[in-house]
């Protein structure tokens, strides 16, 4: 919440690693395992309402003028913060 309370006027750049902590993400090479599903849990829970309370709009890298996503896109990856 601090992040999101801190942001100023203008872009900001959020990049997640989300994914669901499943055989498959087990048994991967990744050292990123139960940090995917934290920030899957992140992204589909408490992130969309604390952007809201702030005011902060998220946009994809491929639309940046699209207005805010459904929150199932919210687990994708890469989006700008706009303030």
């Amino acid at each position: 919440e601090r992040i999101i309370a801190g942001l100023t006027s203008g872009c900001a750049e959020l990049m997640t690693h989300p994914g669901v902590l499943d055989a498959s993400l087990r048994a991967s090479r990744t050292r990123l395992k139960e940090s995917r599903q934290a920030e899957l849990d992140l992204l589909c829970g408490a992130l969309p309402p604390l952007l809201a309370r702030y005011g902060v709009t998220l946009r994809t890298f491929a639309n940046p003028d699209a207005s805010r996503r459904p929150r199932s896109a919210f687990a994708r990856g890469h989006w700008n913060i706009v303030r």
